[in-house]
């Protein structure tokens, strides 16, 4: 009796010391851990709340900002759900698909594959986006077992301890004022209204903006890398394994896709196709589909520059759109026909058009850098430039070309200020005339 009283003491114990600690990470958790504008966090919670999902989707930032589950339910008349998040990793995706799978029946999944996130091998060294998702998974044997095999030893107290990571913040009473006044009220407390500047979290997981381009035609300082001989990691393999493998042991249908992006950037890729050839090759044999939305045809999804927030990323506005399409081409009975065969048979059925220009500094000698402007067309030859810079604290404009074939010219290395260019296709009347600007 003795020794079992000294057991009952011990086991009361260690249940009262883990249970403080826990008080305790939670209180500094609150104090040092700036998630006000989080995402996740809403997500998570409404996710847990949902009693039914019939439909889940997964994916990066490509998932929660191009798919609206508001207008999804009423087209389909089902429960839908996005738990997209930013930067999400294909072991994010399939531990996040075993929480919302531990209590409810999915029927579905679609699981979007952006060719940036599924190439990375070397992403799954950085812990942020891990902590994205874990720091808002109810504790469990799935979050521990996520947090150990993602992150590892080295990240896993970091995954357990929140304050660990922001533990300097403590002894710094500005920050734990600001903290507080920014958690102490209803919207954060109660898991509601987030926003991001010209953003808002709208529910289910999808994120609303209200960013978009001014134009049709779009602009970068720098080239997108070009498709890899490796498009999917070994690392993504292995995840997109185990989340095909979890659906099809619980006859949950799965279907891979991926959300459109600007045509300006793919074309500057060069070799996309190669990408969705990778991924129908991985897939083979694996009864799984992939629709790349990025070859819808014009009758089934018509966006255009001004439907996304950047050159990667969707709007409300274009997302609302595409959620529609996507909603409308898979309960087709043949979606296949919504498609091109490949992004090449997509330009040559389309219409000559001008998307856009890059404007990159390709080489500094000395005093002076050399810029190399690369104009993202289809079918189009004849491309004339109208050149001008301003320096910075100079009034004015001086013109460097005026609109010449030339698509080089040089500036002084250590000065800066603005670029601007004025792209037409026909030299005389200059109509219609694109126009792009860039610091310098």
């Amino acid at each position: 009796m003795k020794n079992n009283a000294k057991y009952l003491k011990r086991i009361a114990f260690v249940i009262v010391f883990i249970v403080l600690l826990w008080a305790v990470n939670g209180i500094a958790r609150f104090l040092v851990v700036d998630d006000t504008k989080s995402y996740t966090r809403v997500t998570l919670e409404e996710m847990y709340e949902q009693k039914e999902i019939d439909v889940l989707f997964l994916g990066s930032s490509h998932c929660y900002r191009a798919i609206n589950p508001a207008v999804l339910d009423d087209i389909w008349e089902m429960n839908t759900f996005n738990l997209g998040s930013s930067s999400q990793r294909t072991d994010g995706s399939y531990y996040l698909l075993k929480e919302a799978g531990k209590s409810r029946e999915i029927k579905k999944v679609y699981m979007e594959v952006f060719c940036d996130v599924v190439g990375q091998n070397e992403s799954y060294q950085s812990p942020n986006a891990m902590y994205i998702i874990s720091d808002y998974m109810k504790p469990s044997f799935n979050r521990m077992e996520y947090l150990w095999k993602s992150g590892g030893k080295d990240y896993l107290v970091h995954g357990l301890v929140l304050s660990r990571r922001n533990w300097e913040n403590l002894f710094d009473p500005i920050y734990i004022k600001d903290i507080l006044r920014k958690k102490i009220n209803r919207d954060y407390l109660n898991y509601e209204y987030v926003a991001n500047e010209d953003e808002h979290y709208a529910g289910k997981g999808f994120v609303y903006s209200q960013k978009a381009a001014e134009s049709d035609f779009l602009s970068s300082a720098s080239h997108f890398a070009p498709i890899s001989e490796e498009a999917i990691s070994v690392k993504s393999q292995e995840y997109l394994d185990k989340i095909i493998s979890y659906c099809q042991s619980r006859g949950i249908e799965i279907v891979f896709y991926s959300a459109p992006m600007p045509d300006f950037r793919l074309i500057d890729i060069g070799n996309y196709d190669s990408y969705i050839m990778q991924m129908k090759d991985f897939l083979k044999g694996k009864n799984v589909t992939y629709y790349d939305f990025n070859l819808c045809r014009p009758e089934f999804l018509d966006l255009d520059g001004t439907d996304f927030q950047d050159d990667q990323h969707l709007n409300g506005k274009g997302a609302n759109a595409f959620t529609a399409a996507f909603a409308g081409v898979m309960s087709e009975k043949d979606p296949e026909k919504a498609f091109y065969d490949s992004y090449e048979q997509k330009l040559k059925e389309s219409p000559a058009k001008a998307y856009g220009l890059i404007c990159e500094c390709t080489e500094t000698a000395g005093d002076v850098s050399t810029y190399t402007i690369t104009p993202i067309v289809n079918k189009v030859d004849k491309i004339y430039y109208a050149i001008s810079k301003r320096a910075e604290n100079d009034a004015d404009y001086h013109m460097l070309r005026n609109y010449e074939e030339n698509r080089y010219f040089t500036l002084p290395a250590n000065e800066n200020g603005y670029i601007y260019v004025y792209m037409t296709l026909e030299k005389e009347g200059k109509t219609p005339v694109h126009e792009a600007k860039f610091n310098y």
